[in-house]
């Protein structure tokens, strides 16, 4: 069990940075308004995966919290680019199972790629964080990862994101279903 327990915690890790979104706002926002160069200051996300083993149904919860950002993401009218690093504490927790914590360090990472905004929402053509694992991302269909965005002040934008995904393992066969809610805050430079 030790060993889905550490698949699960990965795959819960893989997909997290595989996804970024952001909140709503009551004042409209426009695509100008994110034009420039962004600290991330926060960074925080709750993974739930189900998958069953074989007919036994296993759920996890997997809560994920940055620190020691060193990561910077620059948006130009369609584009974007990200580079840096920070330290990601998950803990995860499953019915029956002692509750286990790892933190990951990422550094020296870096993206880029372009988005559209309509209606307030930042689409991405592909992941939005990387976290050095586009070999294990390869062939996963994430789909467009949707943004919503909010300004807490004129400075920071706070970035929230519900993404439901379905893996299969090519060597168990076992389908995992994820939902992940995300939410980071960036700071203008």
């Amino acid at each position: 069990m030790t060993k889905y327990l550490k698949l699960l915690l990965g795959l819960s890790v893989i997909l997290l940075l595989a996804n970024c979104s952001e909140d709503d706002t009551e004042d409209p926002v426009t695509a100008d308004d994110i034009i420039g160069t962004w600290n991330m200051t926060a960074l925080r996300a709750v993974t739930s995966t189900s998958v069953d083993f074989f007919g036994l149904p296993v759920s996890t919860t997997a809560t994920s919290v940055g620190s020691n950002f060193d990561y910077n993401v620059t948006f130009t009218e369609n584009t974007y680019s990200s580079e840096g690093g920070y330290d990601l504490e998950t803990t995860v927790e499953v019915p029956g199972e002692d509750t286990q914590t790892e933190t990951f360090e990422f550094r020296n990472l870096t993206t880029e790629g372009t988005y559209r905004f309509e209606d307030g929402t930042l689409i991405f053509d592909d992941q939005f964080l990387n976290a050095g694992n586009d070999e294990l991302l390869t062939g996963l269909d994430i789909g467009e990862p949707e943004v919503t965005i909010s300004f807490n002040g004129a400075d920071e934008v706070t970035m929230t994101q519900r993404q439901d995904i379905s893996v299969t393992d090519p060597t168990s066969g076992a389908t995992f279903d994820v939902e992940i809610d995300l939410t980071t805050t960036l700071r203008r430079q």
